[in-house]
C-alpha cells in the first residue's frame, strides 16, 4: 500500500465527509515510518478550531 498521501487536508472536502458521517462504526488508519496503525471507534466527531 504505497499510495501517495496529500500533505494537507482540504477543509471543504473534510467538512463534506464529516457531514455525511451520521452514525455507526468508523475505522481510522494512518501510516507512520512505513508501519500502519488503526483503530475502530463507535463515535466520531469533528471539532472546529
Amino acid at each position: 500500500m504505497n499510495k501517495p498521501v496529500p500533505s494537507s487536508i482540504d477543509p471543504k472536502r473534510f467538512r463534506s465527509v464529516m457531514g455525511a458521517f451520521t452514525t455507526g462504526v468508523a475505522v481510522i488508519a494512518t501510516e507512520w515510518n512505513g508501519e500502519w496503525f488503526g483503530a475502530t471507534v463507535n463515535s466520531l466527531a469533528s471539532v472546529s478550531r
